[in-house]
């Protein structure tokens, strides 16, 4: 192992080429391997001065046919660094404490300790809390029947969470649970980092998912009595309805991001596309250039992902002006648009098959101060256009929050910058189904003989699953009949 310690910071280093891969950005560490290493370290003759030690080691023990896991405690002042980056940890072979240790960076572990009887170091083990809750149990309360169902279902979740199967789902950053026949769902639980946001690669936390039920019952009683001579009937129908409906949790979920730092285009995520002297830079921010010489000319980049139409769609991104936009000229725009739809032969911009936010500054210099957002039915300009709205003060200087949301079963669209200016309303049906089922996200920079640069980043997409609801309505209808002569 190439494994090394720092005899002077008292850093254990270990590198990711150390490690076992498993495959999509896990590894695995046996902690064996590790504290031979360590102990092999130890023992080292070669430095001039005696080292410290590095851990304490108990060794598997059996009991009774049982085989008790070994324990592994590294020693203070020692901590251990694993090479950072964006990957998890599976830690296998002994219990131990590398979560107390470790030096905080991108690096995920999957700890795997499993507790066994434990020590009370001093009195019973009973805290005060218990003593009050105990004391507050009626000794029917403790053998309360549905006390006691209630006991036996966590018992039998708990056993199914330990024995069953379980699986992450990471387009949907979350972990679902089966029961022992590996197939019944029994729990999933949304998966997040330390900020709050969606991940499968740095997990934080988890956060339980939950599905709801509402029942409403519904009666009506009709009672019909006839009196004659000798006869007295009554008839009673009652008709019961019954209605219940399901809601799933609707969490957003990221499912690309951006922030464009670095001094070149990701080519894993991005691909350009630009027409006459216009070019894409990047400098910790994505600069969209145009240039002279060629009349018009725009520069694009498109994502290399296509994403689901199927959800709420919610883009969020910083945004900085240019200053020198030619007043005719196509504007800066951000394209959600149909992954093979065409481009004009002028700009390379799409022209057919988008919905798009098109922007514009307050001191642009040909005066143009306008947001719009607009769409196209089957590829003809001029586009149509759903809403727009003057923006003075909308100044080049400083970065402006975008957030883009379009529901795609509703094709209604809200768009929002800096909390201050909005555009809303529908996307016609035909413009938003002519998109086809998946959509790429496109940013634009076009102009005529101007030389210009519009920025972005800190860009994120996030799908948000709507409510789902399923109603079932069942009626009983019962007759009674009575005669008395």
């Amino acid at each position: 192992m190439a494994i090394s310690v720092n005899p002077m910071t008292h850093v254990i280093t270990v590198p990711q080429a150390d490690l076992t891969p498993l495959g999509g950005g896990f590894y695995e560490l046996d902690l064996d391997d590790f504290r031979q290493w360590l102990k092999a370290w130890e023992d080292n003759q070669d430095y001039p001065i005696t080292m410290l030690k590095t851990h304490n080691h108990n060794t598997e023990v059996t009991i009774s046919g049982t085989t008790y896991a070994r324990l592994i405690e590294v020693l203070a002042p020692y901590t251990v660094e694993f090479e950072n980056g964006q990957y998890t940890i599976n830690c296998t072979g002994a219990n131990h404490n590398l979560a107390d240790v470790k030096v905080l960076n991108q690096v995920s572990l999957i700890i795997n300790n499993s507790a066994g009887l434990q020590t009370v170091i001093q009195g019973s083990g009973v805290t005060e809390q218990d003593k009050t809750d105990i004391a507050g149990l009626s000794a029917t309360a403790v053998w309360n029947e549905q006390e006691a169902e209630d006991l036996e279902s966590d018992v039998n979740f708990i056993k199914a969470v330990e024995g069953g199967r379980w699986k992450i789902f990471a387009s949907e950053f979350q972990q679902r649970f089966y029961d022992e026949d590996n197939v019944t769902e029994i729990a999933r639980f949304r998966l997040l980092d330390s900020d709050g946001n969606p991940s499968v690669t740095d997990v934080y936390e988890r956060v339980r998912m939950t599905t709801t039920t509402t029942t409403s019952t519904t009666t009506t009683s009709t009672t019909t009595t006839t009196t004659s001579t000798s006869t007295t009937s009554t008839s009673t129908t009652t008709t019961t309805t019954t209605t219940t409906t399901s809601s799933s949790t609707t969490e957003p979920y990221l499912v690309f991001e951006d922030d464009f730092a670095g001094s070149s285009l990701d080519t894993g995520k991005w691909t350009e596309s630009n027409n006459q002297t216009a070019s894409v830079t990047v400098n910790n921010q994505l600069e969209l250039n145009t240039g002279t010489g060629t009349a018009h000319c725009g520069a694009h980049v498109y994502t290399d992902d296509n994403f689901s139409k199927t959800k709420i769609i919610k883009l969020t991104c910083e945004w900085k002006a240019g200053t020198n936009h030619y007043s005719s000229a196509w504007s800066p725009r951000i394209d959600i648009c149909k992954p093979t739809a065409g481009r004009d032969s002028n700009y390379g911009s799409r022209d057919e098959y988008f919905v798009s936010l098109f922007l514009r500054s307050y001191l642009d210099t040909t005066d143009v101060e306008e947001i719009s957002f607009r769409e196209t039915v089957t590829g003809v300009s001029p586009f149509t256009t759903l809403d727009e709205t003057n923006t003075p003060g909308f100044d080049e200087l400083i970065w402006h929050d975008v957030t883009i949301t379009i529901n795609s079963y509703t094709r209604v669209f809200h768009v929002n910058i800096d909390d201050y200016w909005t555009l809303n309303g529908t996307i016609g049906s035909s413009a938003w189904s002519n998109i086809g089922s998946t959509f790429k996200i496109e940013l634009g920079n076009n102009n005529f003989e101007r030389v210009d640069t519009e920025y972005f980043r800190n860009l994120k997409l996030y799908l948000i699953p709507t409510t789902t609801t399923t109603t079932t309505t069942t009626t009983t209808t019962t007759t009674t009949t009575t005669s008395t002569t």
